[in-house]
């Protein structure tokens, strides 16, 4: 089971992440030794020493630290951020945390649980915000436009932020986790982007596969009628050729008309999202394919069984 960043990084925790800064740039240059930088960290900032490693990790995520060398320093982010956020509110901080993909899964769960004005603002209950984004609803409030009283309220300009740049990011995890198929993400994402740019209201666009992966399908949009529900594929190559697990063709044949396949192709590993997004829509990605029953039976999509399922037709008994 894998631990959800912004979960972990509760608003005490955002509060030492600031002192890391300032611990790591007051540090005689030209950079902290990795092998001390906990320590040297842990002296200025105090708190759990065992979450300092944690705190390090999200701020060279957020790239605002930078390890080269063997050495731990500030990159130009980092140093403009360690001496001008408290001027501006913290807000640089908390900008570069959501640029860097953290809060994702909170800000998809925010924006699922609102409303959107005809300005494009969002509404959301003050319970409902706290509950599903308590983090991202914290982080939120260092910009003046943002009301928190009944209701979360976030103006238009930063609801955009929080659609466009989070979904193009990777999701972030601690290095002991390892990283999911870098691919499959990407795809995923695009698509979801493309779903959210289609549908006048971007919160009727779910990202199911990131809560469960065993639906038969990725995405689900009830923002059209009829609801639709996506099955997501990438390739690093341009040929069209995947893999349905058995579920996935058990639903697609069972919802219909309403199931279909995005297939991206010519993924790069190393292309920033957001460039590779745009450059995928104008070469025609994704390639579509709806009602996969009748995408096979008219030879649309050609099926190659890859494996077979093989039982006993009755008991039989072992032999001794």
């Amino acid at each position: 089971m894998t631990v959800e960043i912004d979960n972990w990084l509760t608003a005490v925790r955002l509060r030492r992440l600031p002192e890391v800064l300032a611990a790591i740039r007051t540090h005689p240059p030209p950079g902290v030794p990795e092998q001390r930088v906990n320590r040297v960290v842990w002296n200025r900032c105090d708190g759990p020493f065992d979450e300092v490693a944690g705190l390090v990790e999200v701020l060279l995520g957020a790239g605002l630290l930078e390890c080269r060398g063997g050495l731990t320093r500030l990159t130009a982010r980092g140093r403009q951020v360690a001496t001008q956020d408290h001027q501006q509110g913290e807000r640089l901080l908390a900008r570069s945390l959501i640029d860097a993909g953290y809060f994702r899964n909170q800000s998809r769960r925010l924006l699922a649980s609102g409303e959107f004005t005809a300005s494009g603002a969002l509404a959301c209950k003050r319970s409902s915000a706290i509950s599903v984004a308590a983090q991202l609803t914290g982080a939120l409030r260092r910009w003046r436009e943002v009301i928190l009283d009944s209701h979360l309220r976030v103006p238009a300009a930063l609801v955009d932020q929080l659609l466009a740049t989070w979904a193009l990011q990777p999701i972030p995890r601690f290095r002991s986790e390892g990283l999911r198929h870098e691919v499959g993400d990407r795809a995923e994402a695009y698509s979801y982007r493309l779903e959210q740019e289609r549908t006048g209201d971007p919160s009727r666009v779910q990202w199911v596969a990131l809560d469960d992966n065993s639906l038969g399908y990725d995405i689900r949009n009830v923002g059209t009628s009829p609801e639709r529900y996506i099955e997501v594929k990438g390739s690093q190559g341009g040929e069209v050729r995947f893999f349905l697990s058995s579920n996935e063709w058990e639903v697609g044949h069972a919802l219909g008309d309403a199931y279909e396949i995005h297939f991206w192709g010519g993924i790069s590993p190393t292309c920033p999202r957001p460039e590779e997004y745009r450059a995928l829509r104008e070469a025609g990605y994704p390639l579509i394919f709806r009602s996969l029953g009748d995408s096979v039976a008219s030879a649309v999509l050609v099926v190659t069984p890859s494996q077979y399922l093989v039982t006993a037709a009755a008991p039989t008994s072992l032999p001794t």
